[in-house]
This record gives structure tokens, sequence and C-alpha cells, in this order.
């Protein structure tokens, strides 16, 4: 899961995220096995992500929804 182009689009939103960094006081990682899944038929797909982000001051869980259209990257559609 963390190979899929879903995972590493979610993991470079988190780090422009100034709110995550706030919340975390700067991340330092990621956990070991994020949860969730990624379904793609035809070029269309859908992936759901809960992300724990290991930060200076204290570690959140990131939740990302992605979905992905022919020929097209992986679009963040909600971040909390």
């Amino acid at each position: 899961m963390k190979n899929s182009g879903a995972y590493k689009v979610s993991v470079a939103e988190i780090e422009k995220s100034e709110r995550i960094i706030y919340e975390t006081g700067g991340i330092k990682g990621y956990g070991m096995i994020p949860t969730g899944n990624i379904k793609s038929v035809n070029g269309f797909g859908q992936a759901q992500f809960e992300i724990k982000v290991l930060g200076n001051k204290q570690d959140v869980i990131v939740s990302v929804y992605l979905e992905k259209e022919p020929n097209e990257d992986w679009k963040i559609i909600e971040m909390q």
C-alpha cells in the first residue's frame, strides 16, 4: 500500500499541510502500516487511508480520501 501512487500523493499533501505540521510540532515520520483500501477498475479509482503521522510534539491520525480518473493522477477529495 505504501508503494501506491495514492499513498504517495497523500503523504506529499500531508507534508504541505501547515495544520498538520503545527499539530504534530513537526513531522518526523509515519506509522509502519497504514490502514485503508484502494480500488481501481478501468483507470477509475478510489482510495481511503488512515495514516499515522509521527510528530515531535504529538502523533496524529490523518484520514485521506482520494479519487482517480483514467489517464489522470490521484486527487485528494478530503483530508482530515
